[in-house]
């Protein structure tokens, strides 16, 4: 039998409007759940590109997996040119990083104006 572990599987939408606002939630977001001592998964719609300072907030231990694809881009949904939308991780403590399988948005245009990002990991057994 596999071995069980905790997750924390929150999600955010940051302030699409006013980036100083984006950037202090984002700050406060990424050191309360930094702090929690299993794996967290936080996915969501940043309003922000990887590049920008909202962003910053998720340093180490956070991870930022690269999208696999020739286009990251999840918004506008029909044709995207920015990707705002991620699920970032910080790894569990005490146990090996998981390994991400699948990370990617998918082609869906009806059902909103971002595209659905997935991500599969696996998490690697603990070694002695």
């Amino acid at each position: 039998m596999g071995a069980r572990h905790s997750v924390a599987g929150p999600c955010t939408h940051l302030d699409v409007s006013v980036a100083e606002s984006r950037t202090a939630h984002a700050k406060v977001l990424a050191a309360d759940l930094a702090g929690r001592p299993e794996l967290v998964l936080l996915g969501g719609d940043f309003n922000a590109t990887p590049d920008e300072p909202s962003m910053a907030a998720f340093v180490s231990p956070w991870l930022n997996p690269k999208k696999q694809g020739d286009n990251p881009g999840t918004i506008p949904a029909g044709e995207p040119r920015r990707e705002i939308d991620f699920i970032l991780i910080k790894p569990a403590e005490g146990v090996p990083v998981p390994m991400v399988t699948r990370y990617e948005d998918i082609e869906e245009k009806v059902a909103s104006d971002h595209r659905p990002v997935v991500m599969e990991i696996v998490q690697p057994p603990k070694t002695s």
